[in-house]
């Protein structure tokens, strides 16, 4: 789903430069090392409306916006930075319904404002969700409780009165004592 560059009325840029795009599987754009290729990759969305990641083989062929290839990340489902560097790469992973993207930083702090500054544009053009952990466990749904009683039924008759606290005293109650001085 390439959008030609000829339709887009304008881009705007929020990210470019140098990055190391390594191959997933068989990639007909690219050649098929393990190492990757060095590319001029820019992060832009054409018409407020269609994020992309565009590679170039240098930087003036950005100014003409015509990359050797481009991946439309309207279906990104999440980016991922590395947790430990390999050989002074920082790879982070763009994870896309159909594809996975693959890129490598030459520092810590690249990959990680690279990360951000995808993440953040996506989120803010609602193709990512906001920060929320989305492998917690669902809450269980439970049968609401029953009630104990039936609220329409007559309440139970009061206790007999306070006489029947003192059972041993027949012909007296609590308050039939006096008090006389």
């Amino acid at each position: 789903m390439t959008q030609p560059s000829s339709s887009v009325l304008f881009r705007e840029i929020h990210k470019n430069a140098w990055l190391k795009r390594l191959p997933v599987g068989e990639k007909k754009a690219l050649p098929n090392n393990k190492k990757g290729v060095k590319v001029w990759v820019v992060f832009c969305v054409h018409d407020d409306v269609d994020p992309f990641l565009e590679f170039y083989l240098d930087q003036e062929q950005s100014a003409a916006h015509k990359p050797m290839s481009n991946v439309p990340l309207n279906q990104t489902l999440h980016v991922s930075p590395t947790i430990c560097a390999h050989e002074d790469e920082f790879e982070f992973v763009v994870t896309l319904q159909s594809d996975i993207v693959r890129l490598t930083a030459s520092s810590w702090e690249q990959m990680m404002e690279w990360v951000e500054a995808i993440t953040g544009k996506l989120r803010e053009m609602r193709i990512l969700s906001p920060k929320e952990n989305l492998y917690s466990k669902m809450p269980e749904q439970r049968a609401p409780l029953l009630p104990t009683r039936d609220p329409n039924s007559p309440l139970p008759l009061p206790p007999l009165g306070p006489s029947s606290l003192f059972s041993g005293c027949r012909t007296c109650s609590p308050f039939s004592f006096r008090m006389s001085h």
